[in-house]
């Protein structure tokens, strides 16, 4: 509440800065002070001030509202007694009259008065006792070892309070003084500021993530295509290899999410590390039309999200700070942003959407579970069913029949009507522009080597490459200044099969596809070559350069190692093997035990898991030569323990 001023006969007022006390009002314009002197004189009423210069502060205004209802009423109660005398003197016997009523003294009285006149009801508060409350009643010594104590608890080893007050109680007996108590310790502690306990303990970006307040995290997005958001996540689940069917692990997920509708606009799948290459195939995947794409894994639905975005806005990986995302960007005039360091919520759009898949993908055959616990009842790989490209076309039919269509709980209505709403609005920017060379932008944001092109042709990561079309490039030189330099020609590598790369003809800024010098190996992926690359250098690890015929013979070392692993897939799953139910088992294997020869035969046909050969002497039985079946329980009798027992 504001302060009042109020003007009536006898109440002590300022005029011109001399104390004067009002004695007669003559109109609402003037009225009669009397001044120090004595003397008698009319002022008009507007040049009057308070007496008392002293102006609350908002704290002390604000003090009656948050004060408890019992302070409230007690304020209330010693107003009423002061109320009738706030105009006037008090003369000497009502005074007297009045403190023997209230069992009050006089004291008391003027001091509700003044208390009054400076800070109205906020004055008649009861006053909180002062005592020593958050004051120290500690020696200096007993401070200067607790102080000591607080400044271990806020350690990066977070050590508890019992293990800090312990180590205190030590110092105090070396220095031969009291230990505070245990809850003085607790209580100093818990009267630090968060955020200092926080940083102590677990750094500045949490204390920062923990305790600042929450500011704009992404750029301003005004309609589609405007801000797009790329990051990447491991995902969650356990994936086979299509030929062996065995497990290869987790697969990796690039994907840019449009921040005004959140759509997802492309994505790349991959078991690869993220890098250059993924990103570039998520990129381009944005930037065109979806329709073959979708056609081609037989999807049925409708993605219509194409055309080239205004702003990319990456984290600080290594891979979105590159040479090919930058030149890639900079020839569609795509601008790049890219998030401060450390801060994951200025990215939080995509990696909101990416939490949601995880929590999707926890109900599938084979997920990941991220609890030690939980793995321990659960193998991911054992119930894994996906393989990569099945896997990619459960992503893209739940993104384009599920996801798009869903109402997001931000825009209440669904990312691909927001999406259409916001191209096809009076200030929207229409349907995006659709590229008419896909294979280009493909070819353009793939990752990309420069190198000289010699007679033998180019060498990339160990491999030969050459085809004619080089041949008017071979030892291209160029004057710079008075020296001259070989031309050093950008190549275009795909990830998935590096048996070609891509040369972009400077002229005519078109690509040509150049093979493999030596095509006897076959189509294969740069995740292959680097396994052969580190087989090689396992054999020879002092070797500073591998010849290319050591690389190829590594590749078919890996495609034997394939094959043999497909034959053994095809030899456990034939189709002229039937499953045999454990009675049946059971039952050959008390005939095996009766009869040695059908018992050889029978072992022939058991998992290996289940045999077990031993190397006995010749004066043995033969009986005794033969394989011993596992008996999984071995206390449990089935009533053939004396048969299979040797």
């Amino acid at each position: 509440m504001a302060d009042l001023f109020s003007i009536a006969a006898g109440v002590s007022c300022s005029y011109l800065g001399q104390s004067v006390m009002v004695r007669q009002i003559i109109n609402l314009t003037h009225v009669v002070v009397e001044i120090e002197s004595g003397r008698l004189t009319t002022v008009p009423l507007h040049l009057l001030q308070a007496a008392s210069t002293h102006k609350s502060s908002q704290r002390e205004q604000d003090t009656y509202q948050f004060a408890t209802e019992q302070a409230q009423r007690t304020a209330l109660s010693r107003y009423s007694i002061i109320q009738p005398y706030l105009q006037r003197r008090v003369p000497a016997s009502t005074l007297a009259e009045v403190i023997s009523q209230q069992h009050i003294s006089e004291s008391t009285f003027r001091r509700w008065l003044q208390a009054y006149r400076q800070s109205g009801l906020a004055g008649l508060l009861p006053k909180k006792p002062g005592g020593g409350k958050r004051k120290s009643r500690l020696q200096q010594q007993q401070d200067e070892v607790l102080q000591l104590a607080i400044e271990q608890y806020l350690s990066p080893q977070r050590p508890s309070v019992k293990y800090v007050y312990e180590t205190l109680c030590l110092h105090c007996i070396k220095q031969q003084i009291p230990p505070p108590s245990l809850s003085t310790v607790r209580r100093r502690i818990a009267h630090l500021p968060s955020k200092v306990r926080i940083k102590g303990r677990q750094g500045k970006q949490a204390a920062q993530q923990q305790c600042d307040p929450v500011q704009s995290s992404t750029l301003e997005a005004n309609q589609p295509l405007d801000v797009v958001e790329v990051d990447h996540a491991l995902l969650n689940i356990v994936l086979l290899d299509e030929q062996t069917h065995r497990p290869v692990g987790r697969p990796w997920l690039t994907v840019a999410l449009d921040v005004y509708s959140r759509m997802v606009i492309g994505f790349h799948l991959g078991l690869e590390l993220p890098g250059a290459g993924g990103t570039g195939m998520c990129l381009s995947h944005a930037f065109l039309p979806k329709e073959t794409w979708l056609a081609q894994r037989n999807i049925t639905g409708e993605w219509p999200c194409w055309g080239i975005m205004r702003t990319l806005h990456f984290d600080n990986a290594k891979e979105f700070r590159g040479n090919m995302v930058r030149r890639a960007c900079e020839q569609y005039e795509v601008a790049i942003q890219h998030r401060p360091p450390g801060e994951p919520h200025y990215g939080g759009h995509v990696e909101r959407w990416i939490k949601t898949l995880k929590f999707r993908i926890r109900h599938l055959s084979g997920a990941y579970l991220s609890n030690r616990q939980a793995r321990r009842t659960y193998r991911a790989h054992a119930h894994a069913v996906f393989t990569l490209p099945a896997f990619e076309k459960w992503l893209a039919t739940y993104i384009v029949q599920v996801y798009h269509h869903r109402p997001h709980s931000s825009l209440l209505i669904s990312p691909l009507q927001c999406y259409e709403q916001g191209l096809l609005a009076a200030n929207g920017r229409g349907i995006p522009p659709r590229p008419t060379n896909e294979r280009q932008v493909q070819l353009d944001f793939l990752p990309f080597v420069e190198r000289t092109i010699q007679r033998y042709g180019v060498v990339i990561g160990h491999l030969h490459y050459y085809d004619g079309v080089l041949s008017p490039f071979i030892e291209g030189r160029s004057e710079s200044g008075r020296s001259v330099e070989r031309i050093k020609y950008v190549f275009r590598l795909d990830p998935r099969d590096i048996s070609k790369v891509y040369f972009l003809d400077p002229a005519t800024r078109e690509y040509h596809t150049i093979p493999l010098l030596d095509m006897s190996q076959g189509q294969f992926s740069a995740l292959t070559k680097r396994e052969a690359l580190r087989r090689v250098r396992l054999q020879d690890p002092t070797a500073t350069h591998v010849r290319e015929s050591h690389l190829f013979s590594a590749l078919q070392e890996l495609q034997d190692l394939e094959q043999q692993a497909q034959q053994q897939v095809a030899a456990q799953r034939g189709p002229h093997r039937k499953p045999i139910s454990p009675r049946q088992r059971r039952l050959q294997q008390e005939a095996a035990s009766r009869n040695p020869v059908s018992r050889s035969l029978q072992a022939e046909e058991l998992p290996e898991a289940l045999i077990s050969t031993t190397v006995v002497s010749s004066d043995e039985s033969s009986v005794s030569q033969l394989p011993r079946v596992r008996r999984p329980f071995p206390n449990l009798d089935d009533g053939t323990s004396h048969l299979l027992d040797s």
